[in-house]
């Protein structure tokens, strides 16, 4: 019979019994945090490190411990927003700089979750004299912060580090046989009140939502909208699960997230919780009719879309993948990709030179490694590598930050920089199916790839008369001993570039937007559609396209997919003449990719 989890799973930093050097009164911290150089985030945040890693190697009671946690949370909060801005909002891969801050943020993390790890196992030594609201706090703050990990993890597509679910999974356990789980919590250090059950279950739907098929933004929303609808999901022991009433088992004595119920074979040496979503995804559901009649929430629309499919599919991929050892030919964005294939449209290419593109000689990966392997992220006061005259990251007085352009210019050659016209890059292909592909991209500058991007894709070395088909990015994760993986589906075989503009402006200026042409696919009831930019056009709206000097009036009449950085569209061109030409014009790359197939 497998055993429960139990405080034996967590890693925390040995105690020495010791006096303390740091005065751990609650008001003498408080005046120790004022002091702090607040004006200089990089010492501050050096200090305050330093004093709570002593902390939770020192000898003190639980007590004394969960107040001066309590006392320099403050401090915590805003040395985890000054690391946080270092990093946020930069494209992928990351370089060396925002890496180590990343790694900064999450021994802040590390440290705090282990603060209250080891205050809980204070309060467990009590026996039955310890105080219940007390643990219950202690637990969830633990909880909280390796959830934080966790979101870390995901926003930067990075694998999930080891031990982590173990840690969360232990502290559930410990709560449940304490009866503590739905102990309703109120504490200062809280926006609002909780339980360790529903922070559980939000930290259970967050790896259950595809993070890795999100955009930076998305991950974020996704945490917040958990706040709301994590109540209506149920952790469920296996005597109270019906038939067919859960879709997602926890196996409590594994270092490993949630999973699909039909993806494990026996739940034999598991110690088992499962979790029901029916009224989670009826909810969501709600949520998303009430998206779709507002046009301006058709971002949100689209989140609820993919969380549906996330938290209430039980389909499994119907086609298989085949490995790839090839390079692959990647434009990145619609307006990239528009350049691309209107210049080659345009212009041709030249038989063994390519005007366009980058590429660059780079080994493929050693697959003797394992592809989950990560590197433990420690925090360290070590120069960052690139800064000059010998100043430290800890005392330059610049502080200098990762999106400075001197910065950029100093970590990369300069010859790197993207220049204003677009290019297409080589990317690795790991493996191709009959939908898409999965690509590597182990180069240290940035790929500019982002989720929900729309991209050309061309077989590399076999000249101008390939096509490019269209793609979009469906989801990334990094890795740092590999790089940037990137997940492809391909939505359309060939494009026409056009220009599109509003037939009646709902402004003085009609300005064209470069906009794609998406063929009609039989084979597969597709019908021709259009790639343009986000939010500049709806349902409705007329447009006049220009194919190459050939004007084509159209109207939008569906929108079939909605991203931060495309819209696709059904339409219906308005003069029935008109229509047979349009289509004819669009379909003009099909047969060519029939013969390439």
């Amino acid at each position: 019979m497998a055993n429960m989890p139990d405080r034996s799973n967590f890693h925390i930093p040995e105690q020495k019994k010791e006096k303390s050097w740091f005065d751990l009164r609650p008001r003498q911290i408080s005046a120790w945090a004022q002091s702090l150089p607040l004006g200089d985030s990089e010492e501050t945040t050096k200090q305050f490190f330093s004093v709570l890693s002593y902390i939770n190697r020192i000898d003190i009671s639980a007590s004394a411990r969960l107040k001066a946690m309590e006392a320099l949370h403050p401090t915590y909060r805003l040395c985890i927003t000054s690391q946080k801005q270092n990093y946020t909002g930069q494209s992928f891969p990351l370089g060396k700089r925002a890496i180590k801050y990343v790694d900064r943020v999450i021994a802040l993390y590390s440290e705090q979750a282990n603060a209250y790890k080891i205050a809980s196992l204070g309060l467990l030594k009590r026996d039955r004299f310890y105080d219940k609201k007390s643990l219950a706090c202690s637990l969830y703050m633990a909880m909280d912060t390796l959830s934080e990990i966790l979101l870390t993890h995901y926003q930067i597509y990075a694998p999930e580090p080891p031990v982590l679910w173990s840690e969360i999974h232990t502290i559930y356990c410990m709560a449940e046989q304490k009866g503590i789980h739905t102990l309703t919590i109120k504490h200062p250090l809280l926006k609002q009140v909780s339980t360790i059950e529903k922070k559980y279950k939000q930290t259970l739907l967050l790896s259950l939502s595809n993070p890795y098929h999100l955009a930076k933004n998305e991950v974020e929303k996704v945490h917040r909208y958990l706040e709301e609808l994590a109540d209506s999901a149920q952790v469920l022991n296996p005597v109270e699960v019906e038939s067919g009433e859960a879709s997602f088992v926890v196996c409590l004595n594994q270092d490993k997230p949630p999973i699909q119920l039909g993806m494990i074979r026996t739940l034999e040496n598991y110690v088992c919780r499962f979790l029901d979503t029916t009224d989670l995804v009826q909810q969501l559901r709600y949520r998303l009719s009430q998206a779709q009649e507002d046009p301006s929430l058709a971002n949100e629309s689209a989140i609820y879309q993919r969380l549906l499919t996330a938290w209430d599919s039980r389909r499994k991929r119907s086609f298989s993948r085949s490995p790839g050892n090839d390079g692959i030919d990647v434009s990145m964005g619609l307006n990239g990709t528009h350049f691309i294939i209107d210049e080659n449209s345009a212009q041709g290419e030249e038989e063994g030179e390519n005007p366009v593109a980058e590429t660059e000689d780079n080994s493929f990966i050693d697959d003797s490694k394992n592809p989950l392997e990560v590197n433990h992220t420690t925090f360290s006061i070590e120069p960052i590598a690139g800064e000059a005259n010998g100043e430290t990251y800890w005392n330059n007085g610049n502080n200098p930050h990762i999106n400075n352009l001197t910065s950029l210019a100093d970590e990369y050659d300069i010859s790197t920089i993207p220049k204003p016209a677009y290019h297409y890059h080589q990317w690795k292909t790991l493996n191709i199916g009959a939908g898409g592909y999965c690509l590597l991209w182990d180069h240290d500058k940035s790929s500019n790839a982002q989720i929900g991007e729309i991209v050309g894709i061309r077989e590399t070395g076999h000249g101008k008369d390939v096509v490019w088909r269209i793609g979009v990015v469906r989801w990334m994760q990094y890795l740092r001993t590999q790089g940037l993986k990137l997940g492809i589906q391909i939505l359309s075989p060939s494009a026409t570039a056009m220009q599109a503009k509003l037939m009646k402006g709902r402004t003085s200026k009609k300005k064209e937007y470069s906009c794609l042409g998406l063929p009609e696919i039989n084979a597969v009831n597709q019908p021709a559609s259009l790639l343009t930019p986000s939010l500049h056009y709806k349902v409705g709206d007329a447009l006049i396209l220009n194919d190459g000097g050939k004007m084509v009036n159209v109207q939008l009449t569906r929108l079939i997919e909605y991203s931060g950085n495309f819209s696709r569209f059904q339409f219906a061109p308005l003069n029935a003449r008109e229509n047979k030409e349009f289509e004819m014009e669009i379909n003009r790359n099909t047969d060519e990719w029939i013969k390439l197939k």
